[in-house]
Protein backbone atom coordinates (compact mmCIF):
# COMPACT_ATOMS: atom_id res chain seq x y z
CA UNK A 1 0.00 0.00 0.00
CA UNK A 2 1.05 3.58 -0.77
CA UNK A 3 2.14 5.27 2.47
CA UNK A 4 0.35 8.69 3.14
CA UNK A 5 1.84 10.38 6.09
CA UNK A 6 -0.27 12.41 8.05
CA UNK A 7 -3.15 12.92 5.87
CA UNK A 8 -6.68 13.38 7.39
CA UNK A 9 -9.52 11.16 6.55
CA UNK A 10 -11.46 13.87 4.87
CA UNK A 11 -8.78 15.07 3.08
CA UNK A 12 -8.78 11.61 1.94
CA UNK A 13 -11.98 10.95 1.11
CA UNK A 14 -11.17 14.59 -1.23
CA UNK A 15 -8.88 12.69 -3.15
CA UNK A 16 -10.34 9.48 -4.20
CA UNK A 17 -13.47 11.00 -5.21
CA UNK A 18 -11.91 13.34 -7.80
CA UNK A 19 -9.38 10.56 -9.21
CA UNK A 20 -9.35 10.48 -12.45
CA UNK A 21 -8.43 6.95 -14.59
CA UNK A 22 -8.86 6.01 -18.73
CA UNK A 23 -11.17 4.14 -20.37
CA UNK A 24 -9.32 3.89 -23.80
CA UNK A 25 -7.53 6.72 -23.59
CA UNK A 26 -10.02 9.28 -21.99
CA UNK A 27 -10.02 10.24 -18.50
CA UNK A 28 -13.27 10.50 -16.40
CA UNK A 29 -14.30 11.19 -12.91
CA UNK A 30 -17.13 11.98 -10.56
CA UNK A 31 -16.23 15.63 -10.75
CA UNK A 32 -15.35 18.44 -12.37
CA UNK A 33 -14.29 18.77 -15.83
CA UNK A 34 -14.46 15.07 -16.30
CA UNK A 35 -17.49 14.28 -14.17
CA UNK A 36 -20.82 12.67 -15.20
CA UNK A 37 -22.52 15.84 -16.67
CA UNK A 38 -19.73 16.28 -19.31
CA UNK A 39 -18.93 12.59 -20.14
CA UNK A 40 -20.80 12.94 -23.32
CA UNK A 41 -18.40 15.30 -24.87
CA UNK A 42 -14.90 13.73 -23.37
CA UNK A 43 -14.65 11.61 -26.41
CA UNK A 44 -16.84 10.04 -29.21
CA UNK A 45 -17.15 6.78 -27.65
CA UNK A 46 -19.16 8.39 -25.06
CA UNK A 47 -21.50 9.97 -26.87
CA UNK A 48 -24.36 7.42 -25.20
CA UNK A 49 -24.09 9.09 -22.40
CA UNK A 50 -27.06 11.06 -23.54
CA UNK A 51 -28.82 8.32 -24.52
CA UNK A 52 -32.46 7.69 -24.05
CA UNK A 53 -31.82 4.44 -21.95
CA UNK A 54 -29.56 5.43 -19.88
CA UNK A 55 -28.51 4.25 -16.26
CA UNK A 56 -29.14 4.64 -13.04
CA UNK A 57 -33.03 5.03 -12.84
CA UNK A 58 -35.03 5.79 -9.99
CA UNK A 59 -37.29 2.79 -9.61
CA UNK A 60 -41.28 4.02 -9.06
CA UNK A 61 -42.57 0.33 -7.47
CA UNK A 62 -46.02 1.69 -8.10
CA UNK A 63 -45.20 2.15 -11.88
CA UNK A 64 -43.69 -1.51 -12.61
CA UNK A 65 -45.15 -3.33 -15.49
CA UNK A 66 -47.84 -6.44 -15.26
CA UNK A 67 -46.24 -8.53 -17.80
CA UNK A 68 -44.25 -11.88 -18.08
CA UNK A 69 -40.05 -10.77 -16.93
CA UNK A 70 -37.69 -13.18 -17.43
CA UNK A 71 -36.98 -16.23 -15.12
CA UNK A 72 -33.89 -15.50 -13.59
CA UNK A 73 -31.74 -18.54 -12.34
CA UNK A 74 -28.36 -17.35 -10.27
CA UNK A 75 -25.42 -20.33 -10.15
CA UNK A 76 -22.72 -18.51 -7.85
CA UNK A 77 -19.78 -20.84 -6.46
CA UNK A 78 -17.86 -19.48 -3.53
CA UNK A 79 -14.49 -19.76 -4.26
CA UNK A 80 -11.28 -18.34 -5.27
CA UNK A 81 -11.62 -14.10 -6.20
CA UNK A 82 -9.44 -11.44 -6.75
CA UNK A 83 -9.77 -7.59 -5.71
CA UNK A 84 -8.36 -4.56 -6.97
CA UNK A 85 -8.67 -1.35 -6.90
CA UNK A 86 -8.82 0.26 -10.44
CA UNK A 87 -8.94 3.89 -9.46
CA UNK A 88 -12.76 4.13 -9.54
CA UNK A 89 -13.92 1.39 -7.45
CA UNK A 90 -13.18 -1.77 -5.61
CA UNK A 91 -13.87 -4.60 -7.94
CA UNK A 92 -13.63 -8.06 -7.72
CA UNK A 93 -13.17 -11.08 -10.27
CA UNK A 94 -13.80 -14.66 -10.02
CA UNK A 95 -10.57 -16.66 -11.18
CA UNK A 96 -13.03 -19.97 -12.38
CA UNK A 97 -16.15 -17.22 -14.42
CA UNK A 98 -17.80 -20.85 -15.92
CA UNK A 99 -18.42 -21.71 -12.06
CA UNK A 100 -20.39 -18.40 -11.24
CA UNK A 101 -23.33 -17.48 -14.11
CA UNK A 102 -27.05 -16.72 -14.41
CA UNK A 103 -29.99 -17.91 -16.46
CA UNK A 104 -31.64 -15.13 -17.48
CA UNK A 105 -34.75 -16.62 -19.79
CA UNK A 106 -33.27 -19.78 -20.65
CA UNK A 107 -29.67 -17.57 -22.04
CA UNK A 108 -26.63 -18.26 -19.93
CA UNK A 109 -24.80 -14.65 -18.72
CA UNK A 110 -21.65 -15.50 -17.23
CA UNK A 111 -19.93 -13.29 -14.08
CA UNK A 112 -16.93 -11.05 -15.60
CA UNK A 113 -16.46 -9.45 -12.20
CA UNK A 114 -18.57 -7.46 -9.72
CA UNK A 115 -17.71 -3.81 -8.23
CA UNK A 116 -19.56 -1.32 -5.37
CA UNK A 117 -20.56 2.07 -5.79
CA UNK A 118 -21.23 4.72 -2.47
CA UNK A 119 -23.79 5.65 -2.50
CA UNK A 120 -26.03 3.55 -4.15
CA UNK A 121 -26.60 4.66 -7.96
CA UNK A 122 -30.39 3.15 -8.93
CA UNK A 123 -33.26 4.04 -6.35
CA UNK A 124 -36.53 2.62 -4.74
CA UNK A 125 -38.77 5.11 -4.57
CA UNK A 126 -36.69 7.92 -5.26
CA UNK A 127 -34.62 6.42 -1.76
CA UNK A 128 -30.89 5.91 -2.56
CA UNK A 129 -28.87 3.42 -0.25
CA UNK A 130 -25.48 3.41 1.49
CA UNK A 131 -23.53 0.80 -1.10
CA UNK A 132 -24.44 -0.81 -4.46
CA UNK A 133 -22.82 -3.99 -5.78
CA UNK A 134 -22.61 -4.77 -9.62
CA UNK A 135 -22.61 -7.97 -10.51
CA UNK A 136 -21.52 -7.75 -14.50
CA UNK A 137 -22.44 -10.86 -16.66
CA UNK A 138 -21.83 -11.56 -20.73
CA UNK A 139 -23.47 -13.86 -22.67
CA UNK A 140 -21.71 -16.11 -25.79
CA UNK A 141 -22.89 -12.83 -28.10
CA UNK A 142 -21.73 -10.18 -26.37
CA UNK A 143 -24.71 -9.32 -24.27
CA UNK A 144 -24.61 -7.98 -21.06
CA UNK A 145 -26.79 -8.13 -18.05
CA UNK A 146 -26.27 -6.95 -14.21
CA UNK A 147 -27.82 -8.04 -11.70
CA UNK A 148 -27.49 -4.69 -8.61
CA UNK A 149 -27.68 -5.58 -4.46
CA UNK A 150 -28.90 -2.47 -2.67
CA UNK A 151 -26.90 -2.12 0.94
CA UNK A 152 -27.84 -0.11 3.97
CA UNK A 153 -26.26 -0.09 7.43
CA UNK A 154 -27.28 -2.53 9.78
CA UNK A 155 -26.03 -5.86 11.17
CA UNK A 156 -22.47 -7.28 9.61
CA UNK A 157 -22.24 -8.70 6.22
CA UNK A 158 -19.19 -11.51 6.37
CA UNK A 159 -18.01 -11.05 2.65
CA UNK A 160 -18.11 -7.49 2.84
CA UNK A 161 -15.79 -7.62 6.07
CA UNK A 162 -13.76 -9.49 4.43
CA UNK A 163 -13.31 -7.17 1.63
CA UNK A 164 -12.62 -4.25 3.66
CA UNK A 165 -10.41 -6.19 6.48
CA UNK A 166 -8.29 -7.01 2.94
CA UNK A 167 -7.90 -3.65 2.21
CA UNK A 168 -7.51 -1.83 5.65
CA UNK A 169 -5.79 -5.06 7.27
CA UNK A 170 -4.03 -7.09 4.75
CA UNK A 171 -6.45 -9.98 5.42
CA UNK A 172 -6.29 -10.28 9.38
CA UNK A 173 -8.54 -12.88 10.87
CA UNK A 174 -12.45 -11.96 11.32
CA UNK A 175 -11.63 -10.76 15.16
CA UNK A 176 -8.80 -8.24 14.30
CA UNK A 177 -10.53 -4.69 14.56
CA UNK A 178 -10.32 -2.78 12.22
CA UNK A 179 -8.60 0.70 12.37
CA UNK A 180 -10.65 3.54 13.17
CA UNK A 181 -11.56 5.73 10.12
CA UNK A 182 -9.87 8.94 11.17
CA UNK A 183 -6.87 6.97 11.73
CA UNK A 184 -6.54 5.66 8.39
CA UNK A 185 -3.06 6.73 6.45
CA UNK A 186 -3.16 4.02 3.59
CA UNK A 187 -5.06 3.94 0.29
CA UNK A 188 -4.58 0.81 -2.00
CA UNK A 189 -3.14 1.94 -5.24
CA UNK A 190 -4.92 1.67 -8.53
CA UNK A 191 -4.58 -1.84 -9.88
CA UNK A 192 -2.87 -3.08 -6.57
CA UNK A 193 -4.26 -6.49 -5.79
CA UNK A 194 -6.63 -7.21 -2.94
CA UNK A 195 -5.75 -10.32 -1.23
CA UNK A 196 -9.70 -11.81 -0.87
CA UNK A 197 -9.93 -14.93 1.87
CA UNK A 198 -10.40 -18.54 0.02
CA UNK A 199 -13.02 -19.49 -0.23
CA UNK A 200 -15.14 -15.90 -0.64
CA UNK A 201 -18.13 -16.27 -0.12
CA UNK A 202 -19.47 -14.25 -3.03
CA UNK A 203 -23.12 -16.03 -2.22
CA UNK A 204 -23.39 -13.94 0.70
CA UNK A 205 -23.38 -10.61 -0.96
CA UNK A 206 -26.94 -12.15 -2.29
CA UNK A 207 -30.41 -11.41 -0.53
CA UNK A 208 -32.15 -14.95 0.30
CA UNK A 209 -34.99 -13.62 -1.83
CA UNK A 210 -34.60 -13.06 -5.04
CA UNK A 211 -37.77 -10.66 -5.65
CA UNK A 212 -36.80 -7.70 -8.57
CA UNK A 213 -37.34 -5.11 -11.73
CA UNK A 214 -35.75 -5.70 -14.76
CA UNK A 215 -35.58 -3.31 -17.40
CA UNK A 216 -33.18 -1.97 -20.20
CA UNK A 217 -30.51 0.25 -19.53
CA UNK A 218 -26.89 1.13 -19.97
CA UNK A 219 -23.62 0.85 -17.99
CA UNK A 220 -23.23 3.24 -15.55
CA UNK A 221 -19.60 4.21 -16.38
CA UNK A 222 -17.99 5.45 -19.78
CA UNK A 223 -18.67 4.39 -22.36
CA UNK A 224 -21.77 4.31 -20.95
CA UNK A 225 -22.84 1.36 -23.54
CA UNK A 226 -26.71 0.52 -23.83
CA UNK A 227 -28.57 -2.14 -24.26
CA UNK A 228 -27.44 -3.83 -21.15
CA UNK A 229 -30.15 -5.73 -19.05
CA UNK A 230 -31.43 -4.45 -15.45
CA UNK A 231 -31.67 -6.91 -12.29
CA UNK A 232 -32.64 -4.52 -9.51
CA UNK A 233 -33.00 -6.79 -6.28
CA UNK A 234 -35.81 -5.44 -4.52
CA UNK A 235 -34.61 -7.29 -0.66
CA UNK A 236 -31.84 -5.11 0.54
CA UNK A 237 -28.77 -6.40 2.58
CA UNK A 238 -26.74 -4.70 5.41
CA UNK A 239 -23.53 -3.56 6.43
CA UNK A 240 -21.47 -2.60 9.09
CA UNK A 241 -21.32 1.28 9.43
CA UNK A 242 -17.57 0.50 9.84
CA UNK A 243 -17.13 -1.34 6.58
CA UNK A 244 -18.98 1.47 5.11
CA UNK A 245 -16.65 3.82 6.06
CA UNK A 246 -13.75 1.59 4.73
CA UNK A 247 -15.56 1.42 1.08
CA UNK A 248 -15.93 5.46 1.11
CA UNK A 249 -12.63 5.95 1.87
CA UNK A 250 -11.22 4.04 -0.45
CA UNK A 251 -13.37 5.13 -3.45
CA UNK A 252 -15.07 7.94 -2.33
CA UNK A 253 -18.58 9.22 -4.16
CA UNK A 254 -18.91 7.22 -6.98
CA UNK A 255 -22.23 7.08 -8.03
CA UNK A 256 -23.65 8.46 -11.25
CA UNK A 257 -26.75 10.76 -11.02
CA UNK A 258 -29.99 9.43 -11.80
CA UNK A 259 -30.97 9.25 -15.65
CA UNK A 260 -34.17 9.80 -17.22
CA UNK A 261 -36.79 6.69 -17.24
CA UNK A 262 -38.25 7.54 -20.04
CA UNK A 263 -40.57 5.40 -21.83
CA UNK A 264 -39.19 2.47 -20.56
CA UNK A 265 -41.05 -0.30 -19.36
CA UNK A 266 -39.84 -1.82 -15.99
CA UNK A 267 -40.84 -5.76 -15.05
CA UNK A 268 -40.99 -7.45 -11.61
CA UNK A 269 -39.97 -10.63 -11.26
CA UNK A 270 -41.30 -12.44 -7.92
CA UNK A 271 -39.08 -15.29 -6.72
Amino acid sequence: MTHLKNIAFTTILAFVATSVSASGDTEWSYSGDTGPEHWASLSEEFATAIGNQQSPIDIELNKIAIIKPQNLIIRYEDGDFRGVYNGHAIQITPQNKEDNYVLLGGEKYTLQQFHFHTPSENQLDNHSSSLEVHFVHEDNRGRLAVIAVLFDKGKPNRPINDITRAIFTSGAHQETALPDPSEITELPPKNHEIALPAPFKITGLLPEKKDNIQFPGSLTTPPTKEGVTWIVMLNKQRLLTSDLTGFEGVMGKNNRPIQPTGARVLVKYKD
